[in-house]
């Protein structure tokens, strides 16, 4: 789970870091077109998790030509055993559990923070007296004798208790301002990317975000108090007198003049001589639709593949002994219980043929519990981790991805699942070939005696390098029935290393 909680935070860190590329080489320095893109990458991290599997599942549902996601093939290799490493023992202290526990109380630190300050805000909203005014003109205003700034809580305006010693001009801008807060919705967004913040705390984005989409709503509603007053300084002198009195402490909502953002916004608002107008309704849809396949691309992409497995959580894979028989999408291991309590005896057999040892599928044979089996299959995917002690086992999840890959490279048109003909064998065993020569067609080719020489379809298959065998190894396949299944002139199994790979 948690490892799943960082990729998403890597993901939509990745996406941040696009947006703000884009947004610098397009030079786009409007605020409304800035805090649009910036909400909308806020959105999409806060439900990335779900968006991530639902990527996953258009992938494997979608059409080829719908498939637009890169697909990345993995580049671990499997790393030779020595014979006499003995099993790993698990490590003394779980740094999985440690990890969770640290994450977990630091987010739920955070997210009594929020709600108790989204609690006293209630009660000050709730303490607060509704102003019927005719400047009011159909706004929820009201006065909270406790804060000391104007704020925007929900769809609530809050004034300061001295409201009434206030000029025309001061009352006019602070009801421009919090009105288009208002009408934004930023205190939501201000409270989403509260939530965001607590829930992917040890992302960077998470804590830049929160900042960024003040600094910038912040601009947009004095553009818009700007636009209608037309006096600059004035409206700079009420933002400085509004920070001397600070917001209440605690109070989550969107107050008008923090301390820290008042020194920019004035700075702005004194050297620029334009503002900036909302973004129309044309530049949402195209922003949105440029926006939507950048999101996806973060949720989807580094896919291995559509039928991608899972290193963290096993799964088994029933691999049928007849080769004619057609290959099954692979079931869980749950499932497989069900149907057929025998399984686990077979398990060296049907799940691990190209990597058990002798020794360790003989050792097997010698169990007779499903007890001991499991205990046995544990020690087996643990003694090959290359990082044991991490949440995810790499080498499993290496062999389960070359399995799917030989299945969608090398499955025969009459139903031989990849897996099990000969240049499967050697895919899972030693991975992809460095050479391929490839002579699909064959022929008849006329000798210098006279006769003729019938040739088949082949492959040649070279490695630079192959553990345990050599250097320069090349392979040698042939389709002598023209049915597609390669046959390797000579038994996989005499190209199998001596340590299971």
């Amino acid at each position: 789970m948690l490892s799943f909680l960082v990729e998403s935070a890597i993901r939509s860190l990745g996406l941040g870091m696009v947006v703000w590329l884009a947004l610098r080489l397009l030079r786009i320095r409007t605020s409304p077109i800035g805090s649009l893109a910036w909400t909308a990458v806020l959105l999409t991290s806060l439900t990335m998790p779900a968006l991530m599997p639902a990527m996953k599942a258009f992938m494997t549902r979608a059409p080829a030509a719908a498939k637009w996601i890169p697909v990345v093939p993995p580049a671990l290799s499997l790393k030779p055993l020595s014979p006499d490493v003995p099993a790993t023992a698990p490590p003394l202290l779980n740094w999985q559990t440690i990890a969770a526990g640290v994450y977990l109380a630091v987010v739920a630190i955070l997210l009594l923070r929020l709600i108790a300050g989204v609690w006293k805000s209630r009660r000050l909203w709730k303490a607060s007296v509704p102003l019927s005014q005719p400047w009011v003109s159909g706004m929820d205003v009201r006065v909270c004798a406790d804060l000391g700034i104007p704020a925007t809580y929900g769809s609530t305006i809050l004034l300061p208790a001295d409201w009434p010693e206030w000029s025309a001009f001061k009352r006019d801008a602070v009801l421009l301002h919090e009105k288009t807060h208002v009408r934004r919705g930023d205190f939501y967004v201000h409270l989403l990317a509260g939530v965001h913040r607590a829930a992917f705390w040890f992302s960077p984005l998470a804590w830049w975000l929160p900042k960024r989409h003040l600094e910038l709503a912040e601009a947009i509603c004095d553009d818009t108090a700007i636009r209608h007053l037309s006096d600059r300084v004035s409206y700079a002198e009420i933002l400085l007198d509004f920070a001397e009195k600070g917001a209440r402490d605690g109070f989550v909502g969107v107050a008008m003049a923090r301390g820290n953002t008042v020194e920019h916004r004035v700075a702005r608002l004194l050297q620029e001589t334009s503002t900036t107008s909302e973004v129309s309704m044309i530049r949402r849809v195209v922003m949105i639709a440029a926006f939507v396949p950048l999101a996806g691309l973060a949720a989807g992409s580094w896919l291995v593949q559509a039928k991608t497995v899972s290193a963290s959580v096993p799964v088994v894979m029933t691999l049928p002994q007849q080769a004619s028989a057609p290959q099954a999408a692979p079931p869980p291991i749950q499932a497989i219980a069900k149907e057929s309590t025998q399984y686990l005896a077979v398990w060296a057999d049907q799940e691990v043929p190209d990597i058990v040892t002798q020794d360790e599928h003989t050792a097997f044979e010698k169990l007779r519990t499903d007890v001991e089996r499991e205990q046995f299959i544990e020690a087996f995917w643990l003694r090959r981790d290359p990082t044991p002690g991490t949440f995810d086992n790499e080498y499993r999840q290496e062999y389960y991805m070359r399995i799917v890959q030989a299945n969608q490279k090398f499955s025969t048109p009459s139903g031989i699942p990849g897996w099990r003909t000969d240049r499967g064998r050697v895919f899972i065993m030693h991975g992809p070939p460095d050479e391929i020569e490839t002579h699909a067609q064959g022929g008849t080719y006329l000798r210098d005696t006279g006769t003729t020489l019938n040739t088949y379809p082949s492959e040649l298959w070279r490695y630079h390098h192959i553990d345990g065998m050599g250097n320069n190894i090349i392979l040698e396949f042939v389709d002598v029935a023209k049915d597609g299944r390669y046959l390797l002139l000579g038994d996989p199994a005499n190209f199998k290393p001596p340590i299971a790979r």
